[in-house]
């Protein structure tokens, strides 16, 4: 009767997919802990391009609504 039950677990645990597995091991151990966030840059970043280049204002301007917009999706 082991034995049998030792052949249904091994092709039990063969059978499974990675999907299934991963959720068995976060059955079997839980959540792993939430990785804390880094704080936001003090300094912008600045967009150059190639020298004596004029920067785009509208290229600029852009991308640092872009970034505000990130910003206030993650809450910062």
């Amino acid at each position: 009767m082991k034995a049998l039950l030792l052949a249904l677990a091994t092709s039990a645990a063969l059978l499974l997919s990675p999907p299934a597995a991963a959720q068995l091991g976060k059955f079997l151990h839980g959540d792993a802990p939430a990785q804390p966030k880094a704080p936001p840059p003090k300094q912008l970043a600045v967009v150059s391009a190639a020298p004596g280049i004029a920067a785009d204002p509208q290229v600029e301007s852009f991308l640092r609504a872009f970034a505000d917009a990130l910003m206030a999706r993650d809450g910062n």
